[in-house]
């Protein structure tokens, strides 16, 4: 019986020292092909592999080339500081001449109050017109016709106001702000920045209001 062990267990060592001696000869059915184990004779082709991936890096860098900005993205998103508060500032003078129609207590001093509303009215009017007047100078509108007409408008307006005077001219210059900024926003509002046409719609909104309460406060002061 010892000598059928020691024979089978001399058997198998004798089976398997092909496998584990590196000297032993490649046989046809070996499962692995040569070059594609991890013995050091395959490293060469994974060298190959790095080379070819250190390659295809600089292409996908070089492909993402830098994104030049439009024009129309230089643009500013918003007016200036300063440009803003000189418009706001710009309906300060008609505050104070509706305060002065209401505290003034003479006939005299309520109808200069009023006049000067009026003419300080007219000059606001007439500059929302010459803007596009500088705008279609400057070939940033298409100067048409009828867009040079409703350019011209404001100032006609303004104008006849000043020539007509009184509660009038106060109700003209309210009507003559609100239709030019509706033409504004109708029909320019594709064309001019966003920001304008957000400080021209405040601004038209605080001009039309004051204009109004001062007529009001005019024809209870006995003005006509």
């Amino acid at each position: 019986m010892q000598w059928l062990v020691i024979r089978l267990i001399s058997i198998t060592v004798a089976g398997a020292a092909p496998g584990l001696d590196e000297s032993a000869p490649d046989f046809p059915y070996y499962p692995f092909p040569r070059g594609t184990g991890t013995s050091r004779r395959a490293k060469p082709a994974c060298s190959r592999g790095a080379s070819s991936r250190q390659f295809i890096a600089p292409r996908r860098v070089a492909s993402s080339a830098a994104v030049k900005p439009l024009e129309d993205d230089t643009a500013p998103v918003r007016l200036g500081t300063a440009a803003e508060l000189l418009g706001y500032v710009a309906v300060a003078p008609l505050i104070v001449c509706l305060a002065g129609e209401a505290a003034l207590s003479g006939y005299a001093g309520r109808e200069l109050a009023q006049r000067g509303a009026i003419a300080w009215g007219a000059v606001l009017l007439a500059s929302t017109g010459a803007v596009h007047w500088g705008l279609a100078l400057a070939r940033r509108l298409p100067p048409t016709a009828a867009r040079m007409t409703a350019a011209a408008a404001p100032a006609l307006l303004a104008a006849s106001a000043v020539v007509v005077g009184g509660q009038r001219a106060l109700a003209l210059l309210t009507v003559g702000f609100g239709l030019f900024w509706l033409y504004e926003h109708r029909s320019l509002g594709r064309l001019l920045p966003g920001a304008y046409l957000g400080l021209r719609r405040n601004l038209s909104l605080a001009t039309c209001t004051l204009l109004a309460l001062t007529m009001i406060a005019s024809d209870a002061a006995g003005l006509q």
